[in-house]
């Protein structure tokens, strides 16, 4: 699975994301224009990766893949 996260925030408000599955931690990144990663999905059990969003004054947590 091939993951792009685009910045389309105010320009100069830097978008923080922090993605991870259960034991892959991709840290904590600081995305101005996007940021691109890839996954392979278990086919022995059911894979969950979620990301959390944060920006001035918000923040927000997704399962981006389940």
């Amino acid at each position: 699975m091939h993951v792009e996260i685009q910045n389309s925030l105010s320009a100069g408000t830097t978008l923080t994301v922090h993605c991870k599955l259960k034991d892959d931690d991709l840290g904590t990144r600081q995305v101005m224009d996007s940021w691109e990663f890839s996954f392979k999905p278990s086919l022995l059990v059911r894979t969950l990766f979620f990301c959390s969003f944060s920006w001035p004054r918000r923040f927000e947590h997704f399962d981006i893949y389940m």
